[in-house]
């Protein structure tokens, strides 16, 4: 189901995300899962937990929903945005930090290691 531009941009702006999302569609295809990651991204576009939170919550296809919305909002951002609270007891953490960090540096600064 796709909805009209003009109904996305009046309708939707005022719902609740719940409600939002499920006008949206939240299944695999990409003509639901890229607007309801912009929905939740342009809802909260400077609050990673409250762009994530949502998707994440969504139902169908919400981890790829969730994961599009938090990348939306870590790429405007200036700064870490993901919620100390949520970084806090994440299993391997260095090593998601340090390739976070690898992936985040231009690609002539990364040293490529081949075993």
């Amino acid at each position: 189901k796709i909805l009209p531009a003009a109904a996305l941009a009046t309708g939707i702006v005022d719902l609740p995300s719940e409600e939002a999302l499920f006008e949206v569609g939240t299944c695999c295809d990409v003509l639901e899962t890229l607007p309801a990651a912009a929905y939740c991204f342009l809802k909260h576009p400077k609050n990673h937990s409250g762009a994530v939170a949502p998707a994440v919550n969504a139902g169908d296809a919400s981890s790829v929903i969730g994961a599009l919305a938090g990348w939306f909002v870590g790429s405007l951002a200036d700064a870490p945005v993901i919620d100390r609270s949520w970084r806090n007891g994440i299993e391997n953490a260095d090593v998601v930090v340090g390739i976070g960090e690898s992936l985040a540096r231009p690609v002539d600064q990364r040293r490529i290691e081949v075993s």
